[in-house]
């Protein structure tokens, strides 16, 4: 083999000799960036247990390639590693391995993709531009896969069940009819649009155990007007509810969103009303009180600057948000409230005044009652 190696990296192979197949020595740690880019002459390459990664663009373009036999050992592939092979029919990826997007771009004739048990993330953009892909096979280690990743491989496309699960509870598409949709405790992921225009769900009760919710999971879904999320959602994605014009409550018990503010406009503000109040409130919610969760995740998160859309909405509901903490004697909420983020003025100052006064009278917190006076006295 004609090759260029530095370090036990392995940075260029020449097609000079016409080598067919290639059996790299062990003394290799790393096959280097474009090491094997354009080449027109390698069939099979067998990799030996030494190599831990194999660089971006490494095979990328080698038009003959079409066994690539790799080793457990290798824990990562960079992007576009294996970029418009066409000749390239299947592929194992090892269980160590960090998988990072579009290692398979353009890989037209790709039918069989395998992913070994220990990987835990698929990205998206992974199989972009694979369409004869019909056999994937993802082990129970595969916790999370990225938007949209197996959209346009006939394998998704021709999946004939409703339910689409794969990995350890991932929910890549719903397709069923049913009004009322229950899922089981095991479903771990709502993967993007796995719900997308479906035009008959209503109702989607979601169990506990449910921990990511992708971009843009109920897109489209005209008819749905109610959702129950479980308690410990961990991340939820941007838009999850966008075109759902028929949405009228979201029932929240315990949420903890690791998310920029931007995503929570996914909740068409407009028509979200009845928003189970937090399980730190000690008192009743008034059943009037509209969006109360957004502006307690408002007051709790700091909002940005230049976010006028969120800051407009929570000065324009802040009375009933200053309600809610009253009642529940949060005296360190109301002093973020009063003080830090500028909500409260003259046009709603008296009302909550007299709300204030009238919990005290009926046991609530005095310490409140007094701070608002103060801060009255003050201005």
């Amino acid at each position: 083999m004609n090759c260029i190696c530095k370090d036990g990296v392995l940075l260029r192979v020449f097609d000079n000799y016409r080598q067919t197949n290639v059996f790299l020595k062990s003394d290799i740690k790393k096959i280097g960036d474009r090491a094997f880019v354009n080449s027109k002459w390698v069939y099979a390459v067998v990799i030996p247990k030494s190599v831990t990664e194999i660089g971006r663009r490494a095979f990328a373009n080698s038009r003959s390639l079409q066994i690539v036999i790799m080793p457990e050992s290798i824990e990562k592939i960079g992007s576009e590693a294996f970029m418009n092979c066409q000749a390239l029919r299947r592929f194992v990826i090892p269980s160590k391995v960090a998988v990072t997007g579009d290692i398979f771009k353009n890989c037209k004739n790709l039918e069989r993709l395998v992913f070994r048990r220990g990987v835990t993330i698929i990205p998206e953009n992974v199989v972009k531009g694979c369409d004869s892909l019909r056999e994937i096979v993802i082990p129970k280690s595969v916790t999370c896969v990225g938007n949209g990743v197996f959209d346009n491989t006939p394998w998704f496309k021709e999946y004939p069940k409703d339910l689409f699960l794969v990995g350890d509870g991932v929910l890549l598409d719903y397709r069923g009819s049913e009004k009322q949709v229950r899922y089981p405790a095991k479903i771990r992921q709502i993967a993007a649009g796995a719900f997308r225009d479906n035009k008959n769900v209503e109702e989607v009760l979601l169990s506990v155990g449910l921990k990511i919710v992708s971009d843009e999971a109920f897109a489209g879904c005209s008819s749905l007007k109610t959702v129950l999320f479980p308690a410990g959602i961990q991340s939820v994605g941007r838009n999850i509810f966008r075109g759902c014009t028929s949405l009228e409550s979201i029932s929240v018990c315990g949420f903890k969103f690791d998310v920029s503010m931007g995503k929570w406009r996914v909740f068409d503000l407009k028509n979200v009303v009845d928003l189970v109040q937090n399980e730190n409130c000690k008192s009743p919610v008034p059943p009037c009180i509209k969006n109360q969760f957004i502006i307690r995740y408002i007051l709790k998160n700091g909002i940005a600057e230049d976010d006028c859309y969120l800051r407009n909405y929570a000065k324009e509901n802040i009375v009933g948000m200053a309600k809610i903490l009253i009642a529940a004697g949060n005296f360190k909420k109301i002093k973020i409230l009063f003080e830090n983020y500028d909500f409260v003025n003259s046009h709603n100052l008296g009302e909550l005044i007299e709300y204030a006064y009238a919990c005290e009278r009926e046991g609530g917190s005095k310490f409140i009652r007094t701070y608002i006076d103060k801060y009255v006295s003050k201005e």
